[in-house]
């Protein structure tokens, strides 16, 4: 008999059976005792999880790194990527899992490998989503094995997801910007199209709208990633009459840094006649000249509950049935360029 059966029996629900069987709180002494004589009752061989002596110790990562203009690694400064990978290997090595990575580059390498890893003894798989989009979901439906995706979600699927929560984080950075400055700020927009931009632009433009500002007054302006390509980007719009805004939100630091140089060789003034704020308080945030206000991101926790998410679908099946979408919030600081 499964656990499902003996819930239909007992008039209970499965997660209820389950959080019983397996000594989970979230079910009174009198149900765990009521359900614990029933299964003994039904010849139910129960052990209680124990993820210590769990055999399946595996974790796989799959760094999903599409063709094209590279968000995961940046020849510039790469730190995200590997705080990330940081905090997943410092919670696997707490639970006592091995990480085994994984890179993949499309939908169809993404479907086979999913595929083949169903056929080996593991917790899950963890997928480094940032530029996946929609259409690279479908492999999903393929996985045997519980799925949790980084720093990336659909509302169009049910899968399980840890990520930052950007619209809030942007429109915090936009608001505090204009609060300050009593002026429209600006807004540097990555070229790239990935969901943690797009929403950082719902963000901004939420802030702007809520603010009873015009977005059609907005100065937007679309950039690489690479400062180094930010900084050629802004120079020429500068050099070709762009009149700059009063301040600036940036979709990242690289963004923010590139742009600040350009403004900066221009003869603008930082914080005086252009403030800035960046995003996800990499390190080189904190040694720019003036030091760079951002939005500081939990990298290193985001790793650590994608973990624990695999941790807990394992200990308690009844957990995959129920998608979680975990969001973060970034964190205003204030350095210099404000």
């Amino acid at each position: 008999m499964t656990a499902k059966e003996l819930a239909k029996i007992l008039g209970l629900s499965a997660a209820s059976v389950s959080y019983a069987l397996n000594g989970k709180p979230g079910v009174s002494i009198e149900t765990r005792n009521r359900v614990k004589e029933a299964a003994r009752d039904y010849g139910m061989n129960f052990i209680p999880l124990n993820y210590s002596n769990r055999t399946n110790r595996t974790i796989y990562l799959i760094y999903y790194k599409k063709e094209g203009p590279r968000v995961i690694e940046n020849s510039f400064d790469n730190s995200f990527y590997s705080t990330l990978t940081d905090g997943i290997a410092m919670a696997s090595k707490d639970y006592g899992y091995h990480i085994h990575l994984r890179t993949i580059s499309n939908p169809v390498e993404l479907r086979d490998e999913l595929f083949e890893l169903g056929n080996f003894s593991s917790i899950g798989v963890i997928i480094l989503a940032t530029e996946m989009t929609q259409e690279d979901l479908a492999p999903l439906a393929f996985s045997k094995l519980p799925v949790v995706l980084l720093d990336n979600h659909f509302r169009s699927t049910t899968v399980n997801s840890v990520t930052i929560d950007n619209v809030y984080s942007a429109f915090a950075a936009t608001d505090y910007l204009y609060k300050k400055r009593k002026k429209q700020p600006g807004y540097l927009q990555a070229a790239v199209p990935i969901t943690n931009f797009d929403e950082r632009k719902k963000g901004y433009e939420l802030a702007i709208l809520g603010n009873g500002l015009s977005l059609a007054n907005s100065s937007i302006h679309r950039v690489s990633i690479n400062p180094e390509d930010v900084y050629s980007d802004m120079m020429d719009m500068l050099k070709n009459g762009l009149k700059p805004a009063n301040s600036y939100f940036a979709d990242n630091d690289f963004i923010a840094l590139g742009a600040m140089k350009a403004f900066k060789e221009m003869g603008y003034r930082i914080p005086e006649d252009i403030a800035l704020i960046g995003f996800d308080d990499l390190p080189i945030a904190r040694f720019s000249e003036p030091e760079l206000t951002t939005m500081h991101v939990p990298i290193h926790y985001m790793g650590i509950l994608a973990v624990e998410r695999l941790r807990s679908i394992d200990e308690d099946e009844f957990e995959r049935d129920y998608p979680l979408n975990i969001q973060v919030n970034a964190g205003l600081v204030l350095r210099q360029t404000t």
